[in-house]
């Protein structure tokens, strides 16, 4: 790549680059234990909840199709990881919580990811850092999907 400025291909290429390189990166980290980066997903989407959530509102918060939400937390809940209760008002309705392990194995996957950030970001002054998050942050909103 020469010094001129990218073209929006060049930028989206890079870009996707920079997306798998972290995928493998995020996957490096969190497959000894045996967490996919869908199950990472929904178990930091629950760890950030105060409150048990549906499998519905789980597949809007990661935004995976409600099939794939369903199959990732039959397998966490076999792992211990999590836990499926009814609402007793209506009994159809499942309520999702992490259990204590699955917290526990949340924060220590985070400790090593943020280590892992750290150093993929030293070589970025603060202001870079800053820039590129603003930079990120204006590509997200004007990409997201509306609100149903």
């Amino acid at each position: 790549m020469n010094n001129s400025p990218m073209d929006s291909l060049e930028l989206a290429q890079l870009l996707d680059g920079f997306a798998l390189v972290r995928s493998r990166l995020i996957e490096s980290i969190t497959s000894p234990p045996g967490v996919s980066a869908t199950s990472w997903s929904i178990l930091t989407a629950l760890a950030d909840q105060s409150q048990s959530l549906t499998p519905s509102e789980l597949a809007q918060l990661t935004a995976l199709p409600r099939s794939t939400v369903t199959g990732v937390l039959h397998r966490l809940e076999e792992q211990g990881r999590c836990t499926r209760s009814t609402k007793d008002s209506d009994r159809r309705r499942h309520l999702i919580e992490l259990t204590s392990s699955g917290r526990q194995q949340v924060e220590l996957l985070r400790a090593k990811l943020e280590l892992s950030r750290q150093q993929e970001f030293a070589v970025l002054t603060s202001d870079q850092i800053k820039d590129l998050s603003e930079l990120i942050f204006a590509i997200e909103q004007s990409t997201a999907r509306p609100e149903p």
